[in-house]
């Protein structure tokens, strides 16, 4: 169940930008480890390593596409919703190897997916403290 539970999160988050596919406050369930309402980057650091291991189904140190595939698969059919609807939208989405590929191998080492930028945390971290808040989602008052 956990891992089914996992994996729907994984999905959510990898599927494209975050706000798109599950809404702002779905950030915080998935990535506020320590429940404080701020979202760090090291948080997510760490929840992309729990990802990453789980997601590593050979064990070889690399995310491939059939594995994020897999993982995918794994959430639909735990009726995560794992399944995209409609195209994907700006530049932003997209599969995550492609996007985060940085040495263009077809895979993703562990560094090149743990250690990706968080955008959302540079895109609406209005008070620049390093820790995203629900204040700072898109739709909230500013103030």
């Amino acid at each position: 169940m956990m891992i089914r539970l996992f994996a729907a999160a994984a999905v959510a988050c990898l599927s494209g930008p975050v706000f798109a596919q599950a809404g702002p406050g779905a950030l915080f369930d998935r990535f506020d480890a320590d429940g404080d309402g701020a979202v760090t980057y090291e948080e997510v650091q760490a929840w992309r390593t729990r990802f990453f291991t789980t997601a590593d189904a050979d064990e070889n140190g690399f995310l491939t596409s059939e594995e994020m595939q897999a993982v995918r698969d794994q959430a639909a059919a735990a009726g995560a919703g794992g399944q995209r609807r409609g195209p994907r939208r700006g530049g932003r989405g997209g599969d995550p190897i492609t996007r985060l590929d940085a040495d263009g191998d077809g895979q993703l080492s562990r560094a090149e997916f743990v250690d990706a930028p968080f955008p959302a945390l540079e895109r609406f971290d209005r008070n620049e403290d390093g820790r995203l808040t629900r204040d700072e989602l898109p739709g909230r008052p500013r103030g």
